[in-house]
């Protein structure tokens, strides 16, 4: 895990980066491999970019972080604007993989790995809902969005860190805050803060331990992140990309992964509808799929789609 020293920002390039005069390298503690990150002010995708980086010739395990993103694919809590990344507020970053030696399903892996860094870093009780979504207290916090291309597979994480969740385009007669999203600040407020812990930890200063896939502990206090300076480029790096890609990575060699992500499933037992198909979510198959009893004695495995609850 990251410890509380902050990682210096350098001006160094490669030469995969001279045609990107607005990237800055900063040194990272990465398990995947390369030992810096490409930091970006601000990016439309950082997914868009990594694949050109790629195309440049960045290898497997470089990550690209932005500190606002403006045209995000995956799928906002509303389901129907790009996913934006308000400045200072939350994570956006792309981390490049070998898709040859990437064991599948990346999506659920790495819902798994963000999973336990919420919980085992803010001690928040964090759920998965199928396919690639983070959930807190029933409101969106993040999601996972993986795409492909020749030998490479781009790992696209959001999660939502400060503040309320702005909707991109309110509309007529719409709030600007988003009721089905919720920032890891905003979930804090709402378990029980024993008074044991002090408003200055933050995360990288709590004390290490292994996931034991119970939940029991996780309504504990937080870390502290209301000063400005908790989500400079260097904090980020520290304390958020860099315990988040440990998780990853261990998620990645995890035999157990299956269960670990079937404990924290949202839904599971529950009627739902996914896509086209209305019935009782029962879990997942060995490779990921969501299994879904259609009727009597009656599964059907179901690949991809959007899961909503049936009303």
């Amino acid at each position: 895990m990251a410890g509380s020293n902050l990682p210096e920002e350098h001006t160094e390039d490669t030469p995969f980066t001279r045609g990107f005069p607005q990237l800055e390298m900063v040194s990272l503690a990465n398990p995947f491999g390369a030992g810096y990150l490409w930091y970006v002010p601000t990016v439309g995708s950082t997914m868009d970019l990594a694949r050109e980086l790629a195309g440049a010739g960045a290898p497997p395990g470089t990550v690209v972080l932005a500190g606002a993103q403006t045209r995000g694919r995956g799928r906002p809590s509303s389901g129907k604007s790009p996913w934006i990344s308000p400045p200072g507020q939350s994570l956006s970053m792309t981390l490049i993989l070998d898709a040859d030696v990437t064991p599948a399903p990346l999506s659920l892996r790495a819902g798994l790995g963000v999973c336990r860094y919420i919980e085992e870093v803010w001690h928040l009780p964090a759920r998965i809902k199928w396919p690639n979504d983070i959930y807190l207290a029933g409101r969106k916090v993040g999601g996972i969005l993986v795409e492909s291309e020749k030998n490479r597979m781009y790992l696209g994480i959001g999660v939502n860190l400060l503040g309320s969740v702005r909707l991109s385009s309110p509309g007529p007669g719409r709030s600007g805050t988003d009721p089905e999203a919720i920032s890891l600040e905003e979930a804090r407020g709402l378990f029980p803060r024993p008074a044991t812990r002090t408003s200055t930890e933050i995360p990288g200063e709590a004390s290490e331990g292994g996931s034991d896939e119970t939940l029991d502990e996780t309504s504990r206090r937080g870390p502290d992140t209301a000063s400005a300076h908790r989500l400079s480029v260097p904090y980020l790096t520290a304390q958020v990309v860099q315990p988040i890609l440990t998780y990853l990575f261990e998620a990645q060699h995890d035999r157990k992964w299956l269960a670990g992500v079937g404990f924290r499933l949202l839904y599971k037992n529950e009627g739902v509808t996914i896509g086209v198909h209305t019935g009782v979510f029962r879990g997942l198959s060995g490779d990921g799929a969501a299994r879904l009893e259609v009727g009597p004695n009656r599964e059907i495995l179901v690949r991809s789609g959007s899961l909503r609850p049936r009303s």
